[in-house]
């Protein structure tokens, strides 16, 4: 466990000192999925430590807290630079003849979202300078959002842990961008808002609250979901894991063993096998 905390503070450092300026897109969307990993590893190490890791957990906060800010001065970064990549595409080339074509519009072509997918162009109406929004467009609640800012509203959600608020945005994400390539990542954080919400109301009951019940339920819906709809995604295993907890916390021994023996089965690459082994080891 130390070994991990001290990458993942090796890593949020070298992170925090890194300079936008100097950074390609592909490198700024590959520091955008390492913050992320980082921040899913940091919330697997403050469930796993006790009451006597006073220390770390002050450590993993700072850490947390360095992330975010990170996070936010990246996204808000590239969206600059996208604004200004805008504004050259529309001004007319030097030399120009006066009685030349103009450009088409203003509207820039298709660029990588920051957090690593094509956002494709408007489309442009009849009408000159004007778009014409679908209606599916203008019923849904995310109608004129980018996918990056979408999903960048609900990780803001996440990370200043108002859960039910990041569930709602993470939701809207899927139904919004179903065949986005982060569509199964964002529904994999709808399954961690219902198990967050399960722990957070198990936690101090001897018996499982009900309502922890129903969540624990929900969360393996959606993480089954995962698996099912979005193979490949990014966190296909821990989706796969997150089964397992969730039976475990159900006290579902049979369920749980199945799930967890499944993760060593088809992912042998899993970072956290061996917290499955140690799960695995204390059902009855």
């Amino acid at each position: 466990m130390k070994r991990t905390i001290v990458a993942a503070m090796g890593a949020a450092l070298a992170m925090s000192s890194v300079g936008c300026s100097f950074l390609t897109r592909s490198e700024a969307n590959q520091i955008q999925s390492d913050i992320r990993d980082i921040k899913l590893e940091l919330n697997r190490l403050k469930e796993t430590s006790t009451g006597n890791d006073q220390k770390i957990m002050y450590s993993l906060n700072a850490i947390e807290e360095k992330l975010d800010v990170r996070h936010e001065s990246l996204g808000s970064t590239l969206r600059d630079v996208d604004e200004r990549l805008a504004d050259m595409m529309a001004r007319p080339p030097e030399g120009a003849a006066p009685g030349g074509a103009p450009m088409a519009t203003g509207i820039p072509p298709a660029s990588t979202s920051s957090l690593g997918a094509p956002t494709a162009p408007a489309t442009p109406s009849a009408t000159a300078g004007t778009l014409t929004p679908t209606p599916a467009a203008s019923a849904s609640p995310l109608a004129g959002i980018s996918p990056e800012d979408a999903y960048l509203e609900a990780t803001k959600a996440w990370t200043a842990q108002d859960i039910d608020r990041a569930q709602v945005k993470y939701e809207q994400f899927v139904q919004a961008f179903p065949k986005h390539p982060r569509a199964g990542d964002a529904l994999f954080w709808v399954g961690e808002c219902h198990y967050s919400k399960g722990l957070g109301q198990a936690k101090g009951a001897g018996e499982l609250p009900a309502a922890a019940k129903g969540e624990f339920l929900k969360a393996i819906e959606v993480y089954q979901k995962v698996l099912k709809d979005y193979p490949g995604c990014s966190y296909e295993s821990e989706a796969a894991a997150k089964i397992g907890y969730c039976y475990y916390y159900l006290k579902d021994n049979e369920n749980a063993r199945k799930a967890l023996q499944l993760v060593l089965d088809r992912y042998p690459t899993y970072p956290q096998t061996e917290r499955v082994k140690e799960t695995l080891a204390t059902l009855p």
